[in-house]
């Protein structure tokens, strides 16, 4: 379990396969093609890459919209949740540590 997260936004060149790392987490871009709103992630999971760019070629620009600051929010507070909830396991397996070695088990591999 490592100690840190990365967050960072659609835009950055993570590939697809890395996207269920845990400590990545990843804000989708958001763009509009013909007014409607779709969310960027690198596997392309709301509208495919073909699709996307056979769309441009026809002339339907996507127009980019700014990450607004609540989804910042949103993601930092998960973070924090996420964070705690690290911590409090940390902790409770410390504790466990403590009482096994305190009663005398023996936690060492068996062979």
């Amino acid at each position: 379990m490592n100690d840190y997260m990365i967050m960072t936004d659609g835009a950055a060149d993570i590939p697809a396969e890395k996207m269920d790392d845990k400590n990545l987490i990843v804000i989708p871009m958001i763009f509009k093609i013909k007014d409607i709103a779709y969310e960027h992630y690198q596997d392309f999971r709301d509208m495919g890459s073909d699709e996307f760019y056979s769309g441009m070629k026809r002339g339907s620009l996507p127009a980019p919209e700014p990450i607004k600051k609540e989804k910042y929010i949103e993601e930092f507070d998960r973070i924090s949740y996420i964070s705690a909830y690290r911590e409090d396991f940390r902790k409770a397996a410390r504790l466990q540590m403590k009482r096994q070695r305190s009663s005398g088990v023996n936690i060492r591999k068996q062979r």
